[in-house]
């Protein structure tokens, strides 16, 4: 199993889009700033990995902290839906959110994989998301979870 584990900015914020909402990436920062702020800096997170479901998951760092709660509170409005951000980092309630990848898992039993995995994953941290990604239905041994070190 090969593991690539990418360590969050502090005080950033996350953005999940779903698929085919924007004909590019580029598209999701403009609106971003549009709607928030032009003082961002962004890090596609999808771009390190294969994402089956073709969600996009970004990266925001505003450089004023204000917005960044703005992004969390209000989101930002895309076609009649709100997507509001997930905070990467409370220093005194969370500790550091990791974005962990896995490929090559064995040859798992599908009816207890995820709860295997949740539980043998529980000494890192608690799972606040998970993808399994999948291909026409089928999966190919690739997932992602976003996982905050501060409990476990």
């Amino acid at each position: 199993m090969a593991i690539i584990q990418q360590s969050l900015s502090a005080d950033s914020v996350l953005f999940s889009f779903q698929k085919g909402l924007f004909s590019d990436r580029f598209d999701a920062y403009k609106e971003i700033q549009r709607q928030i702020s032009s003082d961002v800096e962004f890090r596609p997170l999808s771009l390190y990995d294969d994402r089956a479901d073709g969600s996009l998951l970004i990266e925001a760092k505003f450089s004023d902290i204000d917005h960044a709660y703005q992004a969390i509170q209000d989101g930002v409005s895309i076609q009649g839906v709100v997507y509001k951000a997930l905070s990467t980092k409370e220093r005194a309630k969370l500790g550091e959110l990791m974005h962990v990848q896995f490929t090559l898992f064995r040859m798992v039993d599908q009816t207890t994989f995820i709860h295997d995995l949740m539980e043998s994953l529980s000494y890192y941290g608690r799972a606040l998301q998970v993808k399994q990604y999948r291909r026409q239905g089928f999966f190919e041994d690739q997932m992602s979870m976003i996982i905050d070190t501060s409990v476990g």
